[in-house]
């Protein structure tokens, strides 16, 4: 029987080499022997995105969605009181995972510490755009609308 991690090893190394194909061999035997392991998920759907197996990569995006949405999820909770927040920074960090799905490099984390430092950027943009606003805010509430006479004294 071969060794889980021999065979993800073996994967990820003919990934790194560029062998998208070939990759998915052994890392589709390693994922039947651990189901549950999102790094070797993560490294299978890159393989199947980079071979053109799109529909393989979409259900090996999936499973690590599903493995991962409610900690993001809650990730957002943590710092938002507004469930509409929550789910708009969630969904815009899902996204920002699928378009750069195929970027992912093992060799500098899992795929979970991946996701939550995209999840930490979009939090970051959200938080910038919303102080940016509060801030344009408070400079309109102090004033006031003219009256139309004032506002003919300045036309002339």
């Amino acid at each position: 029987m071969d060794d889980v991690y021999e065979l993800f090893r073996r994967g990820t190394s003919l990934l790194e080499q560029g062998h998208h194909h070939q990759a998915t061999v052994p890392l589709a035997r390693a994922r039947d022997l651990a189901p549950d392991k999102t790094s070797i998920r993560e490294a299978l759907g890159r393989a199947l995105f980079h071979a053109q197996h799109y529909e393989g990569a979409a259900a090996e995006f999936e499973r690590l969605y599903r493995a991962n949405v409610e900690a993001v999820m809650a990730y957002f909770a943590r710092r938002s009181r507004d469930p509409q927040v929550v789910a708009d920074l969630t969904a815009d960090t899902f996204v920002a995972v699928i378009t750069s799905f195929g970027a992912f490099d093992p060799r500098r984390g899992t795929a979970r510490a991946w996701m939550f430092g995209i999840a930490r950027r979009v939090y970051a943009s959200y938080c910038e755009a919303h102080s940016l606003q509060q801030h344009k805010l408070q400079l309109v509430a102090g004033r006031r609308d003219l009256e139309p006479d004032q506002v003919e004294e300045l036309l002339d």
